[in-house]
């Protein structure tokens, strides 16, 4: 748990290495976190690697969590208007 937060900490690429092999953990409560963390960082590597991901998972339920996760990395960010 402590590496997720450390990867999630970097908020940029750089934790997307630490979190992408979570995302195939045996254990759900480390995969739903690698999830939620790759979201928050901000990186278009996160939405590539939550796809990989996705094509490599057996559960329908991973693999819909992960493609919506890609989704929301990709939204444009928010910036607001001057």
């Amino acid at each position: 748990m402590d590496r997720i937060q450390e990867a999630i900490s970097t908020y940029s690429a750089e934790g997307v290495p630490i979190l992408k092999p979570l995302l195939l953990s045996p254990d759900l409560e480390i995969r739903e976190q690698a999830i939620e963390g790759m979201k928050q960082l901000d990186a278009p590597e996160a939405a590539a690697a939550l796809r990989e991901a996705a094509k490599k998972v057996t559960d329908p339920r991973d693999r819909q969590a992960m493609l919506e996760a890609a989704d929301f990395v990709d939204l444009p960010a928010y910036k607001p208007r001057k």
